[in-house]
């Protein structure tokens, strides 16, 4: 099927963009990887399109001090091949890394995908873990959203008319991370996703923390766990009721890729599956039985 007709505009600078958006008509194009579909089966038919390819400032990687600056024109690919993002977030690198073949990431950008905000997208829990915040601007303003508060639920998002996502500033953190995608394929959206992020220093947990996505809720952080294990020794038994109790609490997308309680099943191991890699002295490797009777599977980091 074909798009209904639009009008297109490719400004050269943010100014122009913001103009053109001002009276909600209009709507920003970034890769085009999710509003592309959507427009072609026509369950959005936009006015006109704008298309932000142009605007080299959305399109910057920098280190602000100890924060990083990713521009929200940032594609994947040129996520996971930057060499500042390896150096300074390789979290941020391995969790673009995973996110569907070679020309959807040569296509889609960050910004993109947050405004979209599928709740399998693979950038929202790693940044919330990463407690990154968004930066919104309008032709009379410009804000910082933190990113617990940006998504709202399934393709909702603190975005309001006339505002453009322009870039997500990311603090240093100075630990590890891990990301883990359960997908039927490598490509696809995920089933279950956590990011891990941590510190282990002389045998215990500096700090932990565990976020899951997939969520109709929008991303969420297994807190109950992280206090649970932060400060102590590398022992996920201690936390496996814990961690039972709270993934039992999620509210997982339910759809014909997986029902609700499958995704919690999904959830449950790999999380206890990143756990036990991680008292065991190595991030992850192999399946492990879950508590759940089933087994779990991982493809992408």
């Amino acid at each position: 099927m074909y798009p209904s007709n639009f009008e297109y505009y490719r400004p050269s600078n943010l100014n122009e963009a913001l103009e053109l958006l001002a009276n909600g008509e209009c709507r920003p194009i970034a890769g085009g990887q999710s509003l592309v579909p959507l427009m072609k089966l026509r369950i959005v038919a936009p006015k006109c399109l704008v298309d932000l390819g142009r605007i080299e400032s959305l399109r910057t990687i920098a280190i602000e001090g100890d924060v990083l600056k990713v521009g929200a024109m940032v594609t994947h690919e040129e996520i996971v091949e930057s060499q500042i993002i390896e150096e300074f977030s390789p979290v941020l690198a391995l969790t673009a890394e995973s996110i569907g073949d070679l020309q959807v990431r040569n296509r889609g950008t960050i910004g993109g995908s947050l405004a979209h905000a599928d709740p399998s997208a693979n950038y929202l829990p790693t940044l919330l873990a990463l407690e990154a915040e968004v930066v919104v601007v309008s032709p009379l303003a410009r804000r910082v959203v933190p990113m617990a508060d940006f998504v709202k639920g399934p393709y909702t998002t603190d975005l309001r008319q006339g505002e453009l996502l322009e870039a997500v500033m990311i603090p240093r953190y100075r630990g590890r991370g891990i990301v883990e995608k359960f997908a039927i394929r490598k490509a696809d959206f995920a089933i279950g996703l956590v990011t891990m992020l941590y510190k282990v220093i002389e045998g215990k947990l500096d700090d932990l923390r565990l976020a899951v996505g997939a969520l109709a809720t929008g991303p969420v952080r297994l807190r109950k766990v992280e206090e649970k294990l932060r400060g102590g020794e590398l022992n996920p038994k201690a936390a496996e009721d814990v961690l039972k109790e709270e993934v039992a609490l999620l509210q997982p997308v339910d759809d014909i890729h997986g029902g609700a309680e499958y995704r919690r099943r999904v959830i449950f191991t790999l999380v206890k599956r990143m756990l036990e890699g991680l008292a065991r002295g190595r991030d992850n490797e192999g399946q492990v039985e879950d508590q759940w009777g089933g087994k779990g599977g991982r493809c992408g980091a």
